[in-house]
């Protein structure tokens, strides 16, 4: 209708003003926050990780959806996609799911952000969970570059590709391969089997095209998308295992930090685990990747009533009349919380995004004031004053810096479970 033609106009302004690229990023930006304030992406996670017995995780599905998968993407087409980063902490507990499949994404992505997503395909995969990556052979395109007489599959592959780009299928540009399929890496099976390696995985190993010894890994590539057997030509496909944990009598090569349940709820028993990784061997988990949840949203209504109201009532304390316009506001508010307390879910979400952006910005300016205006002015007081409250001196006179204590602590043998 009449909106093809106006859409058709501001592109050509855009592209005239050379604006086009920041007006598409500014647009994509804007819904991406309509998408985080509806709470899309959440339900979508949520829903399926309830409904799934064996979760699996797609990412950069595009229009190639699984059944019985969560299908993911940076920029979903669909509806019932996920949208998400593969280069960021993906938002799932340790864990979650038994098998992750990448088909051709991993090379669009910079080496450092494809290290942070093998890091995360790690963590998020049950102990024994499998993933599974396919990507371009470097291998193979090495091959079309050589001028050497090339094979029947060789040829059939150069003319679909100049059909595609417009060059001669005389000659292979590997540059043009690259930006053609938006590539920034591109990987041999030493150099990948490597990468996943290094991010923890064991038993990395060959798999053929939609062929693997785990059912569920089965016949996921999307062949449909080229010619019959290019994909398979183009290809490889490495298929890796996060470790089991050792049971305490005997440690395995296992990279992993214990984590929670595989519900999504991030909720679960703290074990011990090693991380291999960096070289660290504890009884505890150190970091804390727990996902912060908002209040309820019926909860957010009744606080929201009590201020309104609150604001609403105060001039009676002082003889005059109430504020009217407040006292409304309070009551539509308790009437939505009674009646459907979900229509208050874009506003509890900004409160509590709100919240979290008072918490950044206050407790490092609140620990700041605390340390330089009273920690640092007691250190350098003390010092002054020749005092030694914590007793670090150097004393070359001392036989020992044990404390004896008088009377004596506890008896040593009650100390049976330190931890």
């Amino acid at each position: 209708g009449g909106g093809r033609p106006m859409k058709e106009l501001a592109r050509r302004l855009l592209a005239r003003a050379r604006l086009q690229r920041p007006a598409g990023r500014a647009y994509r930006r804007l819904l991406r926050a309509a998408r985080r304030a509806r709470g899309i992406d959440r339900r979508i996670a949520r829903r399926y990780l309830a409904e799934a017995s064996e979760p699996k995780l797609h990412l950069g599905c595009g229009g190639h959806l699984l059944d019985g998968w969560l299908n993911s993407d940076l920029r979903p087409r669909a509806a019932n996609v996920l949208r998400l980063d593969a280069t960021r902490r993906f938002p799932f507990a340790d864990d979650a799911f038994a098998c992750v499949y990448c088909e051709h994404v991993i090379g669009g992505l910079a080496v450092e952000g494809a290290a942070a997503m093998l890091r995360e395909c790690f963590r998020t995969l049950a102990p024994g969970g499998r993933l599974r990556i396919s990507t371009p052979d470097l291998a193979f395109l090495s091959g079309l570059c050589e001028t050497r007489e090339r094979s029947e599959a060789q040829r059939r592959y150069l003319d679909w590709f100049s059909a595609r780009t417009g060059t001669p299928s005389t000659h292979f540009d590997p540059d043009l391969y690259k930006s053609a399929w938006g590539l920034r890496f591109v990987y041999d099976e030493p150099t990948l089997r490597e990468a996943m390696e290094s991010a923890g995985f064991a038993d990395v190993a060959r798999r053929g095209l939609n062929r693997s010894d785990v059912p569920a890994l089965r016949g996921l590539a999307n062949e449909g998308r080229m010619p019959e057997g290019l994909l398979r030509l183009e290809s490889f496909t490495l298929e890796g295992i996060k470790p089991l944990r050792y049971t305490g009598a005997r440690p395995v090569d296992d990279p992993m930090v214990d984590g929670g349940h595989a519900d999504g709820t991030g909720r679960g028993s703290r074990r011990p685990g090693v991380d291999m990784r960096k070289g660290i061997q504890s009884h505890e988990r150190l970091t804390r990747d727990d996902p912060v949840e908002g209040g309820s949203n019926r909860g957010f209504g009744v606080v929201f009533t009590v201020v309104f109201a609150a604001v609403g009532l105060f001039p009676l304390l002082h003889g005059r009349p109430p504020r009217v316009w407040w006292l409304a506001a309070g009551a539509v508010v308790l009437a939505v919380t009674l009646v459907k307390a979900d229509l208050l879910a874009p506003c509890n979400r900004v409160w509590f995004r709100f919240g979290l952006l008072l918490h950044r910005m206050v407790s490092p300016v609140v620990l700041a004031l605390l340390f330089y205006a009273v920690v640092v002015p007691t250190g350098l007081v003390m010092r002054l004053l020749g005092r030694d409250l914590l007793n670090l001196r150097y004393d070359r006179e001392a036989e020992s810096y044990w404390i004896h204590r008088d009377p004596p602590g506890p008896d040593p043998g009650s100390l049976k479970n330190q931890f």
